[in-house]
């Protein structure tokens, strides 16, 4: 959280919160404004995909998925997700960059969800923006996994 007044934290926040002032800095910011996408939904074939755009919610909570009039998709909770993989190619200069992301959650009705957010063909004009994207989000995860156990170490001292 970023304040603009000085204010006082124990040492064992600190660092989460350097972390997290850096964080909203660098990276809220390609969250919120989003980036489009494959999707391809869960247990159909690859060829199959619905261009959407991805971003983060106002209030950082969910990952708000508009796919425009074609079809209705349900937004994830930021804290419902288990685990994000992200699968990378490389590219002409050995580089490995990110091309898909996975997000596996748990819905509302506490059934597990996976869905696969692709980048898209190599030419694409979005392809770097998505990229990015995906890099800011598995920052923000990274920062919720270790603000989760930094809250189960505290609560089991």
């Amino acid at each position: 959280m970023c304040f603009v007044d000085p204010v006082r934290v124990c040492n064992s926040c600190c660092d989460i919160t350097e972390k997290e002032n850096e964080f909203f800095e660098k990276h809220v910011r390609t969250l919120t404004a989003g980036s489009s996408f494959k999707l391809q939904p869960m247990g159909r074939n690859g060829n199959e995909q619905i261009p959407i755009t991805c971003k983060l919610s106002n209030d950082h909570r969910y990952l708000e998925m508009d796919a425009g009039t074609e079809r209705q998709i349900e937004s994830v909770d930021m804290s419902l997700i288990t685990s994000v993989q992200i699968k990378t190619v490389d590219d002409l200069q050995g580089n490995a960059t990110a091309n898909m992301v996975v997000l596996r959650y748990t819905d509302q009705q506490g059934v597990s969800q996976e869905i696969v957010l692709d980048t898209g063909f190599p030419s694409s004009p979005t392809r770097k923006q998505s990229q990015t994207w995906i890099v800011a989000l598995q920052k923000a995860m990274k920062i919720i996994y270790e603000s989760k156990a930094a809250d189960d170490d505290v609560f089991a001292s």
